[in-house]
């Protein structure tokens, strides 16, 4: 079961699974102010997971039955995320979740939030 600061899962569509490992998460801020909280990008993978999963990761993905991407990303104050980056055991996967990502609109903030979101898919 996951506590209150966990980032969730990001559920699963049809044979395959996608989760988040909110283990792994981390939220740090540049600065002393106030930084985007578990749930407020919790919201935000949620809403976004299944076109993500599609996208990167639908019947065109590959033969690759298990891949694990790293997922770093500074969201700025006005909520856009200003640098995406990635890393893990499939590039062309990585590079895809980086351009998604790179359009999603997270809640407003008075501090840039840095975040860290390893994600694993699974066939």
């Amino acid at each position: 079961q996951m506590d209150g600061a966990a980032l969730g899962v990001l559920g699963a569509l049809g044979a395959t699974e996608t989760t988040f490992d909110d283990e792994g998460a981390t939220l740090t801020s540049s600065d002393a102010g106030a930084v985007l909280s578990a749930a407020d990008i919790q919201r935000v993978v949620q809403q976004s997971s299944a076109t993500l999963k599609r996208t990167c990761w639908g019947p065109d993905a590959g033969a690759t039955a298990d891949v694990r991407v790293t997922l770093h990303m500074v969201i700025s104050p006005s909520g856009n995320v200003q640098s995406v980056s990635s890393s893990g055991t499939d590039p062309g996967v990585g590079h895809c979740i980086e351009s998604q990502v790179a359009t999603w609109v997270f809640p407003a903030s008075s501090a840039p939030t840095s975040v860290d979101l390893p994600f694993h898919f699974v066939r």
